[in-house]
């Protein structure tokens, strides 16, 4: 059962600075209320730590709008938030993306540089080969990731899916409904504005 689920809109304050520190504050607090037994600010603790979290990072065409912060890319933005989280929360982190398709990028790992130079490294689907966002495309994997997770009882998991919603998709994927036995809480963080990119 997910006692959590939080979306959220990056961009829906003017000034940048003050929803980022909303955000930021949101995001810690919605995993230290879930009864999550954390400490520290470093991968250092992280082997100490009973905690799994899985990023779900939408690495479609539409991410390279420019609308975040200062006319930074939603995947920019993306980066950013990880990289916040994981200098904050202890925890083995594990990188999937999807667009098309889904991949798992790097394995659960306490090795925070290597999440990072993986999602940096993840290219956006160009236009050549972009088929419209499927927000379903990760279900599968996610699933199994999570299932892996949830087999060692001494450890939490925590899903966090980053993504700007957009589903342009025909395909009629599955969803994450089965996802939820294996996951002990979840958050969804949406990026983009109304008016899209300029």
């Amino acid at each position: 059962m997910i006692p959590i689920c939080l979306v959220l809109c990056l961009n829906c304050f003017k000034v940048r600075g003050i929803a980022r520190k909303i955000v930021r504050v949101l995001i810690i607090c919605s995993i230290l209320i879930s009864d999550l037994r954390i400490s520290g600010t470093t991968n250092t603790n992280a082997k100490t730590s009973n905690l799994n979290i899985i990023f779900v990072v939408d690495t479609t065409l539409s991410m390279l709008a420019d609308d975040y912060g200062d006319h930074q890319t939603r995947i920019s933005g993306v980066a950013e938030n990880v990289e916040y989280i994981m200098s904050n929360i202890p925890a083995r982190y594990e990188l999937i993306t999807f667009a098309n398709t889904a991949d798992v990028k790097m394995p659960l790992t306490t090795d925070y540089a290597a999440i990072t130079s993986a999602l940096k490294g993840s290219p956006v689907v160009g236009y050549s080969y972009a088929k419209g966002t499927d927000i379903s495309a990760a279900v599968d994997i996610v699933k199994e990731v999570t299932r892996l997770s949830n087999n060692d009882k001494t450890r939490k998991t925590v899903l966090m899916m980053f993504t700007d919603g957009e589903n342009n998709s025909d395909a009629s994927g599955g969803t994450y409904d089965g996802v939820k036995q294996f996951v002990d809480d979840g958050l969804v963080i949406g990026y983009g504005t109304s008016q899209g990119s300029t």
